[in-house]
């Protein structure tokens, strides 16, 4: 029998992984399982929702969203500007509308050098991105 911590930390590794591959199905499964969609981030701090918009998953990005994932308007290790930034920096416009959508602060800068999600959209030659943020 596992302890609770070891069990948490492997349903936490096992939601990240589905994320990571875009499978939805296993995603929510997990989830509705008892996963947490707001669960601690990982030993780089990355929290579930992170890893999805960093990797431009649109529908587990709603998944996440819908089943409670902190870290959009919340101040969660600062990862509401780090899930703009990566968006931003990446260039995916559907992720940017529904963060919009959610009440991200576009205007939020992302510690340590105070960069924002303009700045990184520009400099990753996403015009349509700096576009909407504008």
């Amino acid at each position: 029998m596992f302890e609770p911590t070891v069990a948490r930390s492997l349903a936490f590794a096992a939601l990240l992984m589905a994320i990571e591959r875009d499978h939805l199905d296993v995603a929510r499964m997990l989830l509705d399982r008892g996963g947490k969609a707001s669960a601690s981030p990982s030993l780089d701090g990355t929290t579930v929702l992170m890893r999805a918009v960093e990797r431009g998953h649109v529908k587990m990005v709603y998944l996440l969203l819908d089943k409670g994932a902190a870290g959009v308007t919340e101040s969660l290790l600062g990862c509401g500007p780090a899930i703009l930034m990566w968006a931003c920096c990446k260039g995916h416009l559907d992720i940017l509308r529904l963060l919009l959508a959610k009440g991200v602060d576009v205007n939020a800068s992302f510690a340590p050098n105070g960069t924002t999600a303009l700045m990184g959209a520009s400099s990753s030659d996403h015009l349509e991105v700096a576009r909407m943020l504008l």
